[in-house]
C-alpha cells in the first residue's frame, strides 16, 4: 500500500527536493509537512530520480508509514479514552469516568503533539519523488 500525490518541485538540494502540493484531509497531522498546517504545504522527498525545479512529480509514502499515522492518529486516543473512562468509573463514578476519559485524551492529543514536532526535527526520508509527469 502506498500513497501517492502529485506535487511541484520548488527546491533541490542534492539527492532531496521540497516539493508543494495540496493538502488534502487524509494529510492531516502525520509529521512529515514542513510548513506547517496550511492548505499547501511542503514535504522534503528523496529525489533519485534527478527531477528538477518546477517539475510536476509523483511523490510516494510508504504503506507501513502510513499504517503506523493512523495508529497513532485514531486508536492511541480511543485507548486513552476508554481507560480513562474505565479508571474513573472505578474510582468515582460515572460523572468522573467521563472526566477522566477526557482528560487522559487530552494528555495523550499533548504527547502526541510533541512526538509530532519531534518527527518533523529528525525529519527521516520517508517519502519518495517516483515519476517526473
Amino acid at each position: 500500500m502506498m500513497l501517492e500525490e502529485i506535487g511541484k518541485v520548488i527546491k533541490v538540494e542534492g539527492t532531496q527536493a521540497t516539493v508543494a502540493m495540496d493538502r488534502h484531509s487524509a494529510c492531516a497531522h502525520c509529521g512529515i509537512c514542513i510548513a506547517g498546517c496550511n492548505e499547501k504545504m511542503e514535504i522534503i522527498a528523496e529525489n533519485t530520480i534527478g527531477s528538477k525545479v518546477n517539475d510536476r512529480v509523483k511523490v510516494a509514502v510508504a504503506g507501513p508509514f502510513i499504517l503506523k499515522s493512523a495508529f497513532i492518529v485514531y486508536i492511541i486516543p480511543l485507548f486513552g479514552l476508554v481507560l480513562g473512562y474505565l479508571a474513573g468509573r472505578y474510582f468515582g463514578g460515572e460523572k468522573l469516568g467521563v472526566i477522566f476519559g477526557l482528560g487522559v485524551v487530552a494528555l495523550v492529543l499533548y504527547g502526541l503533539h510533541y512526538y509530532d514536532r519531534k518527527i518533523k526535527k529528525e525529519h527521516a526520508l520517508i517519502v519518495h519523488i517516483t515519476e517526473i509527469l
